[in-house]
């Protein structure tokens, strides 16, 4: 059997790794890898939309981003996705200002930096709320958005950020025992 030649393989590559036109909606996208997500998408041509607790650092953001000479556009929305509730209210603004969304990067995340015998369980409610619960619950509530932009040829995509920190023990954090237990060297 011969193989099929690239040419004849699927969609042209000028397309295939092309954002241009497409809604992208990244979570945590006013600072860090999230600024850095939102900004290579509206570079590429996307219509971002950046969600991020601090009001004025997210509109902050998006202003440079698109100061930055993008092709696309980037459009700031405060958004507190540590609890269901703030969940679907994003859910609720995209549904409200999009007709459909391409691509969704759950980036938001946070941390509560604090030895575990005083670890609140305040803290620990908002770390899982952030970053297990939110990424679920924001995928859930715009499936509708995700589903009228996917096509068989080009489904709509979400990725999912997570931190080193979930792999390995940030030193300094931990009993001077349990980081040698666990290698730390710091």
């Amino acid at each position: 059997m011969e193989p099929t030649p690239l040419s004849q393989s699927g969609p042209d590559d000028a397309d295939l790794f092309s954002v241009h036109g497409r809604t992208a909606v990244v979570t945590g996208g006013s600072r860090g890898i999230g600024a850095m997500i939102a900004r290579g998408l509206a570079r590429d041509g996307a219509q971002v939309v950046i969600a991020s607790r601090k009001a004025d650092q997210c509109r902050a953001a998006a202003e440079a981003i698109n100061a930055s000479g993008v092709r696309g556009h980037c459009t700031a929305t405060p958004a507190d996705l540590s609890s269901p509730e703030g969940c679907q209210r994003l859910a609720a603004w995209l549904a409200e200002h999009h007709h459909s969304v391409d691509i969704l990067v759950n980036n938001a995340g946070t941390t509560w930096g604090a030895p575990l015998e005083a670890f609140p369980t305040a803290g620990w409610t908002k770390v899982l709320g952030t970053n297990l619960i939110a990424p679920f619950d924001l995928t859930v509530g715009i499936l509708p958005l995700l589903r009228r932009a996917g096509r068989a040829d080009r489904p709509a995509r979400v990725i999912n950020i997570g931190s080193v920190d979930g792999i390995n023990a940030p030193c300094g954090r931990t009993t001077p025992t349990a980081s040698a237990r666990q290698g730390c060297t710091c």
